[in-house]
């Protein structure tokens, strides 16, 4: 097992001998083998095929994820808008989709680079077709420019725009800053970005957008030292840009925290947590 594979699975075991833990750790070995076998036999190009693997996908996120998913939950109202920063196979997008349709308007925009995720989020797309969801085929980014972007066969929620040793495929992308998408009239309520170190990227590409967040809007997003660091970017320069930008940063205790925490509060170099940003 590489270095940066047995990280992705001690991320997944967070470090802890809790049950949870020992589950999601479970999950995630049992989903590289699953997306292996479904990537390199193209199993991927059959519909029926997705909707088996997405549903697989859907118990496990939903079990592992369940903490973000209520905290989303509790957030949707009529004329919701939602913007998933890293959209991957949709399923944020398809839990959102399902709750807007108790209410008359609202909108989804899904920021995806990958064209195998693409597949899945077009068949959320699909289910959701009485659901205003906009799907981007682009990386978030800090400028206009076509950029490598690379795939992880056994977990495609690890694609990045930097390299490591869990990427077998490379492609070229369209970078783009979230500001020449949309504008700052749109009134985003939540952003979830889970881009694998380049927040930093997307935030210093979104500062317009940021500014026209209501008071009360959140932006949930993942947080990795190692992940921000391939991108020559440091936690400390993620939440001065986000602070600067009027929000209060919360871990995923509820606790404040600012640009030093992870100076301080970082036992492992693979340190992975959920920041939730709330704009004041």
């Amino acid at each position: 097992m590489s270095f940066q594979r047995g990280n992705i699975i001690k991320r997944a075991f967070n470090e802890k001998k809790s049950l949870k833990g020992i589950i999601k750790g479970l999950l995630v070995m049992t989903s590289f083998i699953i997306t292996n076998i479904l990537i390199n036999f193209k199993l991927y190009n059959n519909s029926r095929v997705r909707s088996v693997y997405f549903q697989l996908y859907t118990f496990a996120k939903r079990f592992t994820d369940r903490e973000k998913f209520n905290l989303i939950n509790k957030n949707i109202t009529n004329n919701f808008t939602f913007l998933d920063i890293g959209a991957a196979l949709g399923l944020y997008v398809d839990y959102v989709a399902e709750r807007l349709k108790r209410f008359e308007c609202g909108v989804i925009y899904a920021l995806e680079p990958d064209p195998i995720s693409l597949l899945f989020l077009n068949d959320v797309l699909r289910k959701h077709k009485d659901v205003n969801i906009k799907i981007i085929k682009c990386a978030a980014w800090n400028k206009e420019e076509i950029i490598k972007f690379y795939i992880c066969s056994q977990n495609l929620g690890e694609n990045s725009a930097s390299q490591s040793d869990v990427h077998n495929i490379e492609i070229e992308v369209n970078g783009r800053p979230i500001d020449s998408i949309l504008d700052a009239s749109q009134n985003i309520d939540l952003i979830k970005m889970d881009i694998q170190g380049a927040e930093l990227k997307a935030i210093q590409g979104m500062g317009r957008v940021l500014e026209g967040m209501k008071r009360g809007a959140q932006i949930i997003m993942e947080c990795s030292p190692d992940d921000l660091l391939m991108f020559d970017s440091k936690p400390h320069e993620l939440i001065s840009s986000l602070e600067h930008s009027n929000f209060e940063i919360y871990n995923e205790l509820g606790v404040k925290i600012n640009k030093d925490y992870f100076n301080k509060h970082t036992p492992n170099s693979f340190r992975q947590e959920d920041l939730i940003c709330v704009k004041n």
